[in-house]
C-alpha cells in the first residue's frame, strides 16, 4: 500500500479532534444539537489551521446515518464516503482552477436537484477569493436563497478580498493560529502514536517555525522522521530547515554589540560558507534582538519566545544594550532581511545591515573626557545672577542625544552665529536630525507633515521650512507645532532659531530682521501678520 502523508493520517475526523479552534467547534456543535443549521458558512484564517478538515467534519455531522449529530460516528457508509473523498453529495471545489462564471452557472444548475444518497449537499468552496467578480454576482442569488438541502461552506485565507454583499450572507468563522506549547504538545502526540521518537526541543523548534499551522507542523515532523535513525533532535530540524543556529546568532550579535564589524563579517562569511541564507539569517538575528527586547522590557514573561533562548543568556545580553538600540536593531534586521528578498545579491544587503549595526553601537559608547571641542562657540550671554554665571554653558545637544553620532557632526557643522549661511548638505543632515528627535519624541503625526519638507535655507538666524502643500504649511504654522519645531532645531543648531514656513507657490527670500526692529514690533501685530500674511512697510511712533 502507498504511503500517506502523516498530515493526512491525522487530519480530525471529528470536533474534538481540531487543534485550537475550540470556538469554532463548540460553535458548530450546539448549531448542529439545536438544530440552527445555516445555509452559509465562511470559514477564514491562516493556511494549516483546520478550515477544509472542519468543513468535511461538518459535512459528516450533517450527513451521518446517526444524525445530524455534534458527534459523527466514523463508521456508517456516509461517513466512510466523505472520509474517502468519493461522496456524490459533498462537493469540494477549488475556486483557483474554477474560478470563472460559466463553473458557478453550472453550480447553481445542480444546486436544485435533491441529494443522490445523503440528507444534505455540501459544496465546499476552498480558497474562495479567488473567484472572478462576475463568479460571485453569479453565485451572489444563490447563497442567499438554497434549497433547505443545500449547505454552503466557503474557506478562505485573505477574506477582505471577499465582496461584502457575500460576506453579510454567511456565518463568519475565524480560525486562529495554534499556540507554540498546544501545537508542541499535538506532535508530541503524534510522534508517540506514530513511534517516532522526537526530543522536546526539536518539537518546540518545529512548532515554532510552523507559525501556528498544524499542517505544516506535521509536514516538517514527517520529514524530519526520515532524516535520522536515531530519531528527531533540534540540530536535524535546523539542517532541514536551513537555521542559522543559535550559536551562530550568539556570536553575531555579540559582534554588534561590541561594534566589532570585521567580525561580524566573519561570522557572516562562515554562514555563508555553510550553505545558509542570508535572509534566514537576518531574519534570526531580528528574532534573537526582539527576544532581547521583550526580556529586558518584561523579564518575567512567560513566553515561548524567550522560552527558546536560555534565559541567562537573555539576562546577559539585554544588559548590553538599551531599549531604544533593541528597537533599532530590529527595525534594521526587518527591514533588511525584507529588501533581500528583492535584491540581486542578498549577502551584500545582509554586510550592509551588519556594519551598519555595528556603528550606533560603537558611537553609544561615552566620549573621553579631555577630547577637545574646536568648534566655536555661540557669543556668550549676559547672566543675571552671579550664581548662573558660575554654571558650565549649556551644550548644543541633549545629554540623552550624545551617543548620536549624527548630531554631533551636524551640531560641529552648524554656524554658531545667526550671520552664517549653512550649505545644502548641511541643511539635509539638519533635517534628517529634526526627523529623527521628532520621532524620539513619539509624534508620529508630526512627522507624517514633515514627510514632504524640506529645510530650503537658513540665514540671519531664520530657517525656511518648505512644504509641498498649502494646508500642510497652515497646519505646522500653528504655534503648538511651530514653536516645538524651533525649539528642537535650537538644540541642533546650538543657536537660537526662528522658523519661516512656506510653499513652494509662495516662496520668496526671507529677510533676516534686525534683532532690535524685531523687538519694536509688538506680538499682537506679529500673529496678524502672520494670519493673514502681507509685510510690515512701515512703524510709526504712536503721538503724543
Amino acid at each position: 500500500m502507498a504511503y500517506k502523508a502523516l498530515y493526512r493520517q491525522w487530519r480530525p475526523r471529528d470536533f474534538e479532534g481540531l487543534v485550537g479552534q475550540e470556538h469554532v467547534s463548540v460553535t458548530l456543535k450546539n448549531a448542529i444539537t439545536s438544530g440552527r443549521i445555516s445555509h452559509a458558512y465562511l470559514f477564514t484564517g491562516p493556511r494549516g489551521t483546520g478550515k477544509t478538515s472542519t468543513a468535511k467534519v461538518l459535512a459528516k455531522a450533517l450527513n451521518c446515518e446517526e444524525g445530524p449529530t455534534a458527534t459523527p460516528c466514523n463508521r456508517c457508509r456516509s461517513c466512510e464516503l466523505i472520509n474517502d473523498g468519493s461522496a456524490m453529495d459533498v462537493y469540494e471545489i477549488d475556486a483557483a482552477s474554477n474560478r470563472g462564471i460559466d463553473e458557478i452557472r453550472d453550480l447553481r444548475e445542480n444546486v436544485k436537484f435533491s441529494p443522490a444518497q445523503s440528507r444534505y449537499k455540501i459544496y465546499i468552496i476552498d480558497e474562495v477569493h479567488m473567484l472572478t467578480n462576475e463568479a460571485f454576482n453569479a453565485l451572489l442569488k444563490t447563497l442567499e436563497e438554497p434549497p433547505a438541502h443545500v449547505v454552503f461552506v466557503l474557506a478562505t485565507t485573505e477574506p477582505h478580498r471577499i465582496p461584502a454583499t457575500i460576506l453579510s450572507r454567511c456565518q463568519r468563522y475565524d480560525f486562529r493560529r495554534v499556540g507554540v506549547r498546544e501545537l508542541t504538545d499535538h506532535l508530541a502526540h503524534i510522534a508517540r502514536e506514530s513511534g517516532i521518537t522526537a526530543t522536546p526541543e526539536a518539537l518546540r523548534l518545529i512548532a515554532l517555525q510552523s507559525d501556528g499551522g498544524v499542517r505544516d507542523a506535521v509536514s516538517i515532523l514527517d520529514q524530519c522522521s526520515v532524516l535520522g535513525n536515531d530519531g528527531v533532535t533540534e540540530k536535524e530540524v535546523r539542517e532541514l530547515l536551513g537555521l542559522v543556529g543559535q550559536e551562530a546568532v550568539y556570536r553575531l550579535c555579540a559582534a554588534v554589540v561590541d561594534g566589532d564589524g570585521a567580525a561580524a563579517l566573519a561570522g557572516l562569511e562562515e554562514q555563508m560558507a555553510l550553505g545558509k541564507d542570508a535572509r534566514q539569517l537576518l531574519i534570526e538575528l531580528a528574532g534573537y534582538c526582539r527576544s532581547l527586547m521583550l526580556y529586558r522590557a518584561t523579564p518575567n514573561l512567560d513566553s515561548p519566545v524567550l522560552a527558546a533562548y536560555g534565559r541567562d543568556r537573555l539576562e546577559a545580553d539585554s544588559r548590553r544594550l538599551t531599549h531604544e538600540q533593541l528597537v533599532r536593531l530590529v527595525e534594521l534586521f526587518y527591514e533588511a532581511a525584507n529588501n533581500s528578498r528583492w535584491s540581486v545579491d542578498p549577502r551584500i544587503t545582509a554586510e550592509m545591515a551588519l556594519l551598519t549595526a555595528c556603528t550606533p553601537v560603537l558611537a553609544a559608547a561615552p566620549e573621553p573626557a579631555a577630547r577637545p571641542d574646536s568648534r566655536p562657540q555661540p557669543p556668550a550671554r549676559p547672566q543675571p545672577t552671579a550664581a548662573s554665571a558660575a554654571s558650565p554653558p549649556k551644550p548644543a545637544l541633549h545629554a540623552a542625544d550624545s551617543a548620536s553620532p549624527l548630531a554631533t557632526a551636524i551640531a560641529a557643522k552648524m554656524p554658531a552665529t545667526p550671520a552664517a549661511v549653512l550649505t545644502e548638505q548641511d541643511l539635509e543632515r539638519a533635517m534628517d536630525e529634526l526627523l529623527r528627535k521628532v520621532e524620539q519624541a513619539g509624534k508620529r503625526s508630526v512627522k507624517e507633515l514633515l514627510k514632504d519638507a524640506t529645510l530650503a535655507g537658513y540665514s540671519g538666524g531664520v530657517a525656511t521650512l518648505l512644504f509641498q502643500r498649502e494646508m500642510i504649511r497652515e497646519r505646522v504654522e500653528k504655534d503648538d507645532i511651530r514653536k516645538w519645531l524651533e525649539s528642537l532645531l535650537t538644540q541642533i543648531v546650538g543657536t537660537p532659531i526662528r522658523l519661516h514656513c512656506t510653499t513652494e507657490r509662495s516662496r520668496k527670500p526671507v529677510q533676516s530682521a534686525s534683532p532690535t526692529a524685531e523687538a519694536e514690533i509688538p506680538e499682537a501685530v506679529l500673529r496678524l501678520q502672520k494670519l493673514f500674511g502681507g509685510k510690515i512697510t512701515k512703524i510709526e511712533e504712536e503721538q503724543s
